[in-house]
Parts: structure tokens; sequence; C-alpha cells
């Protein structure tokens, strides 16, 4: 049987890696208002396919030590980022 406190662990590994890798995109992605309005793009709609691709997972995936509703969001996050970053490194700073 697995611990309670289990899924809180996961959840905050999950956290600061994201915090880690939210800062070193920012970094990679260099200077510019417009550069960083097209992460913020490409982060937030990955937040929305993030969230309703989660609802039908978490019916499948009911007995699990995961939040399904974490792991797919933070997927989305970089399937939105790879899409936002070629434009963003397009535009001059």
């Amino acid at each position: 049987m697995a611990s309670p406190a289990l899924p809180l662990l996961v959840r905050i590994a999950l956290l600061l890696g994201a915090s880690v890798l939210v800062s070193v995109m920012r970094r990679r992605v260099g200077r510019g208002a417009k550069r960083n309005l097209v992460m913020f793009a490409g982060t937030i709609g990955g937040v929305v396919v993030g969230a309703l691709i989660a609802t039908p997972l978490s019916h499948v995936y009911t007995n699990r030590t995961f939040d399904a509703l974490d792991v797919s969001m933070l997927t989305c996050i970089l399937i939105g980022w790879a899409v936002a970053w070629p434009i963003a490194r397009a535009i001059p700073n």
C-alpha cells in the first residue's frame, strides 16, 4: 500500500521540475517582450489542451500514485513551448 504522502511528494517534485524548466526556457528564449508573449501564449495553450486531455485520463487511471492532470498539463505545456519556440526565436531583439 502506498503512503498517503506519496501524491504530495510527486506534486512537489513536479512543481520543482516545472520551476527549473520555466527558468531555463526563459533564459533560452532571450530578451524581448514579444518573445516572452509568444512563449506565454504557448504556455496558456498547453494548459488549456492539458486540461482537456486530463479529464478523460482521470477516468481511465483511477488507481495511480501520480495525478493525471499534472502529468498531462506538463506534457502539453512542453508541446506548446515546442510550437512557440521557433516563432519566438524568429522575432528579432
